[in-house]
């Protein structure tokens, strides 16, 4: 099954400190892109997503439960696309 698994900073734009290489096919971005700092993956959520993302993890981390949220976000090309997310806070 694709994916992606990563390690970001609980940052308003979610800088990624660790990416698996599936990134690239969800993005179009190289790993290192996001782990250099060049893009932090918030960048690619869409604006009126964002919020709901932030909301969704802030209430898991301050509840120490885990999450699932969908939202969309712009690949490097343009492209919209529905992510489906779960983690743990």
């Amino acid at each position: 099954m694709p994916g992606v698994a990563y390690r970001c900073r609980n940052e308003a734009d979610w800088p990624i400190e660790l990416v698996s290489t599936g990134v690239d096919e969800l993005t179009g971005y190289l790993p290192q892109v996001f782990t250099t700092g060049q893009i932090a993956f918030g960048d690619l959520i869409h604006p009126d997503d964002r919020s709901m993302v932030w909301d969704a993890v802030q209430e898991a981390v301050s509840s120490g439960r885990p999450f699932q949220v969908e939202y969309r976000i712009r690949t490097r090309h343009g492209a919209e696309r529905w992510v489906w997310e779960q983690g743990e806070g």
